[in-house]
C-alpha cells in the first residue's frame, strides 16, 4: 500500500479472467513512479475489491498493466509511452510484465506526473458495501447506519471509517481543494507545511508522508545554507544524486500558517532514532516548490489519518511506550513496505 500514488495497478497477465480485447474498450491508462522512474500502462477495467479480514468492499477502476519502461527522462505530456531521451537513448518496455501489485491510496498526486490518479480510483475511499449490506450515497439500504468515509493508517495496519472515537487525539490539517484534473468534491491539494534545516527560519513548503520509500526527498532554496555530498541513490546505485551530509537537523512543520499544529524533528544520520530515513536526497532549487517527502519512517513516531469529506490530513503521535513495542517487533506492521 502506497501513500505517494494513487490507483491500483495489477499485471495484467496476473488477472485470471483478463482478456485483451475486453479490456481495449476500457481507457487506456498509465501510471508513472518518479522515485523509481518505472512507467507502467494498459487500461483501467473496473474490479469489485474485498479486503482480507475484513467484510468490505470498493469498486473502483484498476490498471491492468500489460507494459512496464525504466523512463528516467519521462514527461507528464509524454503519457502511456517512453519516448527517446535527449541523448538518444531508448528505453526497450517488458511487454505483459508479472507480479506487479500496487494499491495507490493518496491525494494530491496529480501533478508529479501521475495526472489519472484521481479520487474515484482511491479503493479505501469508494466503500460500496459493508457486512454484505450495499452501501449507497454512504448508507445502507434503510439509512439506519452511515459510513464517514476516511481511513487511518496506524500500527494495527488500516482503519476505514472515521468516528469521534477513533479520531480522538489527532490534530488536523485542512486541505485546499484541487480541482485542475476533476470536479470530484474530494480532490485536495498535497498537504502544506513549512521546512527548517539547522535553524534556518521554515520555508512555507508541500509535505508527502510516503508510505512506499525509505528515503526521503527535500527541495529548498539555494539560498539555505546546508552540506551536501554526491552518493549513489538508494533506488539506483548506479546513479548519483546529492544528499545531505549526517548530523544536519530537520524539522517539518504541519499547516499553512503559524500556529503549526505539530513538528517531525530527524538528524540526519542518527542510528539510534527510528524515525530517521535511510537517505535525504537534495534539490536546489529556485523555481520548484520548498517540498519534503518524508518516507516511510515518518509512520514509526506518527499515525496519519485522511479525511476526503471535510478535506483534513490528521496526524497523531505516538507515545514512546509504543515506539518501543514497534521498534521490537516490525513483523507486525501490516502496510506493504515495497519501494514504488
Amino acid at each position: 500500500m502506497d501513500t505517494g500514488s494513487t490507483g491500483l495497478l495489477v499485471s495484467a497477465s496476473d488477472m485470471a479472467d483478463y482478456d485483451p480485447e475486453t479490456a481495449s474498450r476500457y481507457p487506456k491508462g498509465w501510471q508513472y513512479y518518479s522515485s523509481s522512474n518505472k512507467l507502467s500502462s494498459g487500461n483501467w477495467i473496473p474490479k469489485k475489491i474485498s479486503f482480507i479480514e475484513a467484510n468490505v468492499t470498493a469498486t473502483v477502476p484498476v490498471l491492468a498493466v500489460t507494459a512496464s519502461v525504466i523512463c528516467p527522462w519521462y514527461k507528464e505530456s509524454d503519457g502511456s509511452s517512453c519516448p527517446t531521451s535527449p541523448n538518444g537513448t531508448s528505453a526497450v518496455p517488458t511487454p505483459m510484465p508479472t507480479h506487479i501489485r500496487y494499491m495507490g491510496v493518496g491525494f494530491g498526486r496529480e501533478y508529479n506526473h501521475q495526472p489519472q490518479g484521481t479520487p474515484d480510483k482511491v479503493s479505501l475511499i469508494n466503500i460500496d458495501s459493508i457486512d454484505e449490506k450495499p452501501l449507497k450515497d454512504g448508507c445502507i439500504a434503510d439509512g439506519s447506519e452511515c459510513l464517514n468515509e476516511g481511513y487511518i493508517i496506524h500500527d494495527a495496519g488500516i482503519t476505514i471509517g472515521l468516528t469521534a472515537e477513533n479520531t480522538k487525539g489527532f490534530r488536523f490539517v485542512k486541505l485546499a481543494l484541487n480541482h485542475s484534473w476533476t470536479d470530484d468534491p474530494r480532490d485536495w491539494t498535497q498537504t502544506a507545511g513549512c521546512i527548517s534545516l539547522n535553524g534556518v527560519p521554515c520555508q512555507n513548503s508541500t509535505l508527502l508522508l510516503d508510505t512506499g520509500i525509505s528515503r526521503a526527498y527535500l527541495t529548498l532554496p539555494p539560498s539555505v545554507p546546508m552540506d551536501v555530498v554526491e552518493a549513489p541513490s538508494k533506488s539506483h546505485p548506479d546513479r548519483p544524486v546529492l544528499k545531505l551530509t549526517d548530523g544536519q537537523n530537520i524539522t517539518v512543520y504541519f499547516g499553512s500558517e503559524e500556529p503549526y499544529i505539530d513538528g517531525y524533528q530527524f538528524t540526519t544520520g542518527d542510528k539510534e532514532d527510528e524515525l530517521v530515513p535511510d537517505q535525504v536526497t537534495v534539490t536546489k532549487s529556485d523555481q520548484k516548490q520548498p517540498y519534503i517527502n518524508t518516507g516511510r519512517h515518518f509512520y514509526r513516531g506518527f499515525d496519519v489519518l485522511y479525511d476526503p469529506i471535510g478535506g483534513y490530513l490528521g496526524i497523531r503521535k505516538k507515545d514512546t511506550t509504543e515506539r518501543s513495542m514497534l521498534h521490537e517487533d516490525r513483523g507486525q506492521m501490516v502496510v506493504n513496505q515495497a519501494d514504488h
